[in-house]
This record gives structure tokens, sequence and C-alpha cells, in this order.
């Protein structure tokens, strides 16, 4: 597990269950996951 992956689960579990950043970890999740091979990339 990378830094990022390890902070990103680390504030999921400190904020509560229904906060507004949800939709954001959402995408930090799918970044975090995607390959260097993979298509359709996020890029920011």
């Amino acid at each position: 597990m990378t830094i990022a992956g390890r902070i990103v689960r680390e504030l999921q579990r400190k904020l509560p269950p229904h906060h507004c950043y949800n939709p954001q970890f959402m995408l930090y999740k799918r970044v975090l996951a995607q390959k260097k091979e993979d298509s359709n990339k996020i890029l920011f």
C-alpha cells in the first residue's frame, strides 16, 4: 500500500460515515487502484 492509500484509508476511518467528502474518496480510490497498463485512466 502506498502512502496516499494509507492517508485515504485513515481519513475515511476518522470521518463520520455520511460525510460530504464521500464522492471525492471514491475518485481517490479509483486513482489509487488504476494500473500502469489500464486504459481510460483518470488524469488530474
